[in-house]
């Protein structure tokens, strides 16, 4: 991988067992690249309650999202280089997101932490 730093072009080199990760733009074990045959691990999301349609845990954030039909999570995944825009409904550029959209949490592993905040603060 290349890495641009003070006008210069530095080589750099994945630790071992990882491998450079393009869509990531960071190093990886292989069972997370889809180009590398793996299947990323995608957290869980209940749609328990929810009309049928398109989610995602936090808009813009993430390639990850989820149809819900009948209650019923399918996890799918925006192109390399897009973002789930949960206002839009559609894999976005990062650039165009509106990040303010409306969350839903669902259940989700503890990779990723749920927001805390008290919205009375």
């Amino acid at each position: 991988m290349f890495s641009c730093a003070y006008g210069k072009l530095f080589t750099c080199k994945c630790p071992d067992k990882l491998f450079y990760n393009e869509e990531k733009e960071q190093c990886d074990y292989k069972t997370e690249i889809i180009a590398c045959g793996g299947k990323p691990t995608v957290p869980k999301f209940d749609c328990a309650g929810l009309d049928n349609g398109l989610y995602s845990i936090e808009s813009c954030t993430s390639p990850n999202f989820y149809s819900c039909n009948g209650g019923h999570a399918n996890p799918m995944r925006c192109p390399p280089g897009l973002l789930f825009d949960q206002t839009k409904k559609l894999c976005e550029f990062p650039d165009r997101c509106e990040k303010k959209a409306k969350t839903f949490p669902g259940t989700i592993n503890s990779t990723i932490a749920p927001n805390t905040a008290n919205p009375n603060s």
